[in-house]
Parts: C-alpha cells; sequence; structure tokens
C-alpha cells in the first residue's frame, strides 16, 4: 500500500507564505487604526474643508478688511439678540419629544445638556458632541437610551425644519439657480421622510434604522405614546425650530445690513433662506466640525449674487465668529448650574 504525505513543514510554509503576503496589508489597517494618522487625516479634511472660503478671503483680503472696519455696532447689536433669542430655542425639541413619554426631560435639563456640549462639535471628527450630550443627560438622572432618541429626533426636526424653511423662501425669493431649490428640495423630502418614521412607525424605525438596543428601547418607550400625541410634538418642535430659523435669519440679515446699511428690507427672506441652507450643507458636512469651512462657503457662493463677494466673505466670517462667542457663552452659563444639579441629584441621602 502506497502512502501519499505532504513534505513535512509545507503547511508552515504556506502559512508563513501567506503571513508575509498579507502583512502589508496589515500594517496598512494598523496604520489607519493609529490615533496620530487618524488625527493627520481629520487636519487635512478641515483644511481642505477651509480650502475655498480661505482662498476667497485672501483674494478679497483688501475689501473685506475695510468692510470689517466700517460694520455699523447698532446692527452688530441687534444681530447678537437676535441670535441669543434664537438659541433660546434650540432645546426646545427634546423636551417636545419626551411630552408624555415615560420620564420626560424638560427643558431645563435638555437646556444644560444641548449648551454645555456645543463646543464638543468643534474636536476632530465632530461626532463627540452626541455622546457628549447623553453623557450630560445620565449625568442629570436619564436613560440614556431615551436621550439617544430624543437626540435623534431632535437632529432630524432641525434639518426637515431648516430645510422646510429654506424651501419655503426659495420659492418665494428671487433664487434663479435651480439646483438650489433641487438640493434642497431632496434634503427636504429626506427629512421628512425620517422624521415621520420615527414618530409615526416608531416600531418599524426600531427594526429597521436603529438595531442596536439603547435606541430600540427607546423608541419602544416612543410607541407607547399614542400617535395623536407624538403627532403633536413633532409639529410642536418644527414649528418651534422654524421660529428659530427666522430669529437666526434675522440675525443674519443684521450681519449683511452692518457691512452695508443700503441693503433693501427685501433681502430679509432671501438672507433667512441662505442662512438655513448654509447649516444645512455644515451640519450634512460631518468632516468638517461643526461645519468650520462649508458652511462659509455656502454663504458665500449662495449671498455673493446679491451683495458682492468681498461683503459675503466678511459676513461669512463674522456669521461664524459671532456664533462661536454665544456658544461659548452659553456653554458657560450651563456649566455651572449643571454641576450643582449633578452634585444634589447624586449626593448620597443622610441616615436619619
Amino acid at each position: 500500500m502506497i502512502r501519499t504525505s505532504a513534505h513535512p513543514g509545507s503547511p508552515h510554509r504556506s502559512a508563513a507564505a501567506s503571513q508575509r503576503s498579507q502583512s502589508p496589508l496589515h500594517l496598512i489597517r494598523a496604520s489607519l487604526r493609529s490615533p496620530r494618522v487618524r488625527l493627520a487625516a481629520q487636519v487635512a479634511l478641515l483644511i481642505l474643508c477651509l480650502l475655498p472660503i480661505g482662498r476667497q478671503a485672501a483674494q478679497d483680503w483688501p475689501a473685506v478688511s475695510l468692510l470689517a472696519r466700517q460694520v455699523k455696532a447698532s446692527a452688530l447689536l441687534a444681530s447678537v439678540g437676535a441670535l441669543i433669542l434664537g438659541s433660546l430655542f434650540l432645546p426646545t425639541a427634546m423636551a417636545a419629544f419626551t411630552r408624555s413619554a415615560p420620564r420626560r426631560i424638560n427643558y431645563r435639563a435638555s437646556a444644560l445638556a444641548y449648551f454645555g456640549s456645543q463646543p464638543m462639535k468643534y474636536l476632530p471628527g465632530s461626532f463627540w458632541i452626541l455622546p457628549g450630550r447623553v453623557m450630560l443627560l445620565q449625568g442629570l438622572g436619564h436613560e440614556a437610551s431615551l436621550a439617544s432618541a430624543a437626540l435623534l429626533f431632535e437632529m432630524t426636526t432641525q434639518t426637515f425644519s431648516a430645510a422646510l424653511v429654506g424651501v419655503g423662501l426659495l420659492e418665494w425669493g428671487d433664487f434663479t439657480s435651480v439646483w438650489y431649490r433641487g438640493v434642497a428640495w431632496l434634503i427636504l423630502a429626506g427629512s421628512s421622510a425620517v422624521s415621520l418614521l420615527l414618530v409615526i412607525a416608531p416600531a418599524l424605525a426600531r427594526r429597521q434604522l436603529v438595531r442596536p438596543t439603547p435606541i430600540g428601547r427607546a423608541l419602544a418607550q416612543v410607541a407607547e405614546i399614542p400617535l395623536p400625541t407624538r403627532l403633536a410634538n413633532l409639529l410642536l418642535a418644527t414649528l418651534l425650530y422654524a421660529v428659530m430659523w427666522l430669529l437666526m435669519g434675522v440675525s443674519f440679515y443684521a450681519l449683511v445690513v452692518a457691512a452695508d446699511p443700503r441693503l433693501d428690507v427685501a433681502l430679509l427672506p432671501v438672507a433667512i433662506a441662505i442662512f438655513a441652507l448654509a447649516w444645512l450643507a455644515g451640519f450634512l458636512t460631518p468632516i468638517s466640525p461643526g461645519g468650520i469651512g462649508v458652511r462659509e462657503s455656502a454663504i458665500v457662493l449662495l449671498l455673493t449674487p446679491f451683495v458682492g463677494g468681498p461683503q459675503a466673505v466678511a459676513v461669512a466670517l463674522l456669521s461664524r465668529m459671532l456664533a462661536l462667542a454665544v456658544e461659548l457663552a452659553f456653554c458657560a452659563g450651563a456649566w455651572l448650574p449643571w454641576r450643582k444639579s449633578f452634585h444634589t441629584l447624586h449626593q448620597p441621602a443622610r441616615q436619619p
């Protein structure tokens, strides 16, 4: 009987050859997982986002700096005031979403978590604000699952309301470009579909969209709320956010007027639509922390036909600086009461 056998060591040699052939791929994967490589990639993407507005600002800098020095203080103060009023509406979606839920997130808790986590969106990756908001709400005694579901509702409602306001004013205003309308209508259709799916059929959303357990459990809790109440919550949040976009658009228009007081008030609906669409552009670009660069480039692109390139650049830069200043002020104002509420909630009860 003839016995055949492989050469001794041949499996080891084939395994070694396989390891050698895969080693470059493993090295590439390992390098991509490196924090330094990821940070370098995020910095490169941020530079890429800043490139258009940076190039435009450098090209028109003499005119931009002249306009910035001539900004009217009264219009600037009006812009800050409208921006502050509009910012007060930002935390309303969570409170509206959890209305009639087993454990409601009230406006105060939502505001402390929202404003306390705002600067996190400027960290590389721009997603730190999401777990940061949930952790702050957990510190105030709210379940992570409900906070995650409310946060998802907040993001979709913000997108839906911004697209709704932008589309409405686009159809009303003097926008001649067809692709503006096409992109805005597409965003409106997608965000409205997601919002309605979360509200009308949370059980279907739980199976199809958010299979992980924390959000799934929260949507199961929300499904216990009667459908008319859920629809009323969506309508309430959308109306509140529509008021917010109008106020923030007025703030943006005041900046435009601050750089050129001769502008007609007929530009007001155009300015509101431009602000809403520019915010959408930054929000839907996750590679840019806080929409930096993308929002400013969108403002310049949309506003230039109405006021000219240098003024559009000046308004875009002023808008970012004012927004950052207001966000930091709200954050500083939120941290002290949040820490006080956190310590009060977690303080051990005294024994009688």
